[in-house]
């Protein structure tokens, strides 16, 4: 009973609703074609403390606390086309130097108001909006970075997008395996009265293949994938108490495809349900996960069939209700925010909890236009 009134004290600290957890609105200037010729810096910065205090036997506590920056210079070429070039730096705090100093690059085009490409570092703030199981939302600070290739489109029936994530190149006689993620993300709009009611069809796959066939490596070619879809509402409530209501529900899929097959599982699935509720700046999320054999390879490993903390399978089921809180408020370009997650395993009748703060800063600075225009 004490572990039911703790996850529910964790939950109801907010009056209300549906948060981002810390992720900023995306970096990326729209275009305009007043800013032709423009060169802009934007800079892109998450200063984080995440606490998580588990004491479960799948994942093991453990503290983030440090900073990434992203400077870039812009060049917008046209209405249509945009050049941007920088480097991202991530450190943790009481480590010696810089643990990431990567180059970004990308070219991003526009070629109608409802279809855009960009090929380079990824447009990926929200990480393609894909669900905490299969793709963790504190990969924000650890993996912010994606290279490759990616098609957005959005109409007034489809929000979606896909891309390539090239994580590792090889070469001829490379000793090491090429590796990749390719996804898509998409929700089909059935219905959507304004700011009322809205009804979409959620579709999400995710998939990691690691192989070559120049390299040297023998390791066994590996194929897994996970893939959820579902039904969401969504309501605009018009009470100053709660702005909006969401209900997500997805079913949940892991395989793996791979010829040789290594991991505990060859396939899994698993029913998530999650409600959210919104009164900014405040958010609540309460979800229910139940699941049988669940692997993911970049999810939240809270909800796998699978003790990162042990590198064994423990239990091929899981169930889990969970709780999340958000506070966020800007302030002209800097953003703070704080939120709380708690875990209650309800086979094991356990809690787990974390917590952060983050600030964020999101800016676009203009710099000089060579037409001798000055940009809006």
């Amino acid at each position: 009973m004490r572990l039911v009134v703790g996850f529910l004290l964790i939950s109801l600290l907010s009056v209300a609703a549906y948060g981002q957890h810390f992720y900023s609105s995306p970096s990326v200037k729209p275009f305009h074609a007043a800013d032709t010729h423009s060169l802009y810096l934007s800079i892109d910065n998450a200063n984080f403390l995440k606490n998580n205090e588990y004491y479960n036997d799948y994942v093991a506590g453990y503290t983030k606390l440090g900073f990434f920056a992203e400077p870039r210079l812009n060049w917008i070429l046209s209405e249509k086309t945009r050049l941007s070039a920088g480097v991202h730096l991530l450190r943790y705090s009481g480590d010696q130097g810089f643990h990431k100093i990567q180059p970004v690059f990308s070219l991003h085009h526009r070629f109608s108001p409802n279809f855009r490409l960009i090929m380079g570092t990824l447009e990926n703030q929200r990480h393609h909006n894909l669900i905490d199981p299969i793709y963790h939302y504190e990969n924000y600070l650890d993996r912010h970075t994606e290279n490759g290739l990616q098609l957005l489109v959005s109409t007034q029936a489809l929000e979606g997008e896909a891309w390539i994530n090239w994580q590792q190149f090889i070469f001829r006689e490379s000793d090491f395996q090429e590796q990749f993620e390719t996804g898509v993300a998409a929700d089909v709009i059935l219905y959507n009265h304004e700011d009322v009611f809205s009804v979409g069809l959620p579709f999400q796959m995710l998939i990691q293949h690691r192989g070559g066939q120049i390299n040297r490596d023998d390791t066994p070619i590996s194929t897994l994938y996970n893939t959820a879809a579902g039904l969401s509402l969504k309501f605009g409530t018009g009470w100053s108490w709660l702005e909006t209501l969401r209900l997500d529900n997805h079913m949940v899929f892991y395989g793996d495809a791979s010829p040789q097959k290594r991991q505990p599982y060859s396939n899994g699935h698993a029913f998530y349900s999650k409600l959210s509720l919104d009164r900014k700046p405040l958010g609540l999320e309460i979800s229910y996960w139940h699941a049988r054999q669940y692997l993911s390879f970049a999810g939240n490993p809270m909800f796998q069939a699978f003790s990162v903390k042990k590198d064994i399978p423990i239990n091929p089921n899981r169930q889990l209700v969970t709780g999340r809180l958000h506070y966020g408020r800007d302030y002209k370009g800097l953003k703070v925010v704080v939120n709380a997650d708690s875990y209650w395993d309800i086979r094991r009748g356990t809690v787990d909890f974390g917590f952060g703060l983050y600030l964020l800063l999101d800016t676009h600075i203009f710099l000089t236009n060579t037409s001798g225009k000055h940009a809006h």
